[in-house]
């Protein structure tokens, strides 16, 4: 009996094994193809983005009749769309294959927070969203990555701007802890989510709201899920606090040891 279930044993322990190579095999397989889907969709995207560009500032003169303009303006905007979610595919994959990239240095908090603010005012003032900075604390040093670190930041803020209607606001906040720690806050006067949809956000491909409005906003669903992987890469936390018809707080929690200098002042 001891034999049999030895071997049984070893017998399991083979399935298991064959199993976990088996599905090693199959992301590295995934990886492969998006990685050159998205290279050979990359230059000719490049093209169109570039042409229509030129078309709709009228480089080589007038465009008309003035709805060739338009088309142009929509080529342009449909391509930085479809760009953007070239990208998150790339780093999704990145991601999984855990070569996503990172390189710690020392860099300014407020840097990024100017590098956000400037990268998505103009989505903000084109949904009618108020963005602002409360800022509420002196400038200090983090030890990262700068570009990961703005990255996380502007899916959050693209993400909170997509879901708050016409009127509404964002704000981003920076706040110490008393544990050393250091709060990256994203709040906004959006239509919040459930304790359901706060499950099931973190996945990729995962849509917190599967309603026609929500649709609309675009998107593959994988803004949270490269922002939960690119905080695993320092030891960071995102936390996510939300009410219905209230609105939705996300924050990006960089540990202690990761801040340089803390040098605080009132709000």
């Amino acid at each position: 009996e001891l034999a049999l279930a030895n071997a049984e044993l070893l017998e399991s322990r083979k399935q298991a094994l064959e199993a976990r190579d088996k599905e090693i095999r199959a992301n590295q397989a995934k990886n492969r193809f998006i990685a050159g889907v998205s290279h050979e969709l990359r230059t000719p995207l490049n093209a169109i983005i570039g042409f229509s560009d030129v078309m709709r500032n009228e480089m080589f003169g007038a465009v008309q009749p003035v709805q060739y303009r338009e088309y142009a303006d929509l080529i342009f905007s449909s391509g930085q769309i479809l760009e953007a979610n070239i990208s998150d595919l790339m780093d999704m994959a990145r991601i999984d294959s855990g070569k996503l990239g990172w390189v710690n240095a020392d860099f300014s908090l407020s840097e990024v927070i100017d590098q956000v603010m400037a990268t998505c005012q103009t989505s903000a003032d084109d949904a009618d969203v108020s963005l602002v900075f409360e800022e509420q604390a002196a400038d200090m040093s983090i030890h990262a990555d700068a570009t990961r670190i703005t990255q996380a930041l502007i899916n959050l803020t693209t993400n909170a701007v997509k879901f708050t209607p016409s009127g509404g606001k964002v704000t981003l906040s920076v706040k110490p802890r008393v544990d050393g720690s250091v709060a990256m806050s994203v709040s906004d006067t959006g239509r919040g989510m459930n304790a359901n949809d706060l499950k099931k956000i973190r996945e990729p491909f995962a849509q917190a709201h599967d309603d026609s409005a929500g649709g609309q906003k675009g998107g593959l669903g994988l803004g949270l899920a490269i922002v939960s992987g690119i905080l695993e890469q320092f030891g960071g936390q995102l936390e996510i606090d939300s009410e219905v018809n209230v609105g939705t707080c996300a924050t990006l929690v960089i540990p202690a040891e990761r801040v340089a200098a803390q040098q605080w002042k009132a709000a």
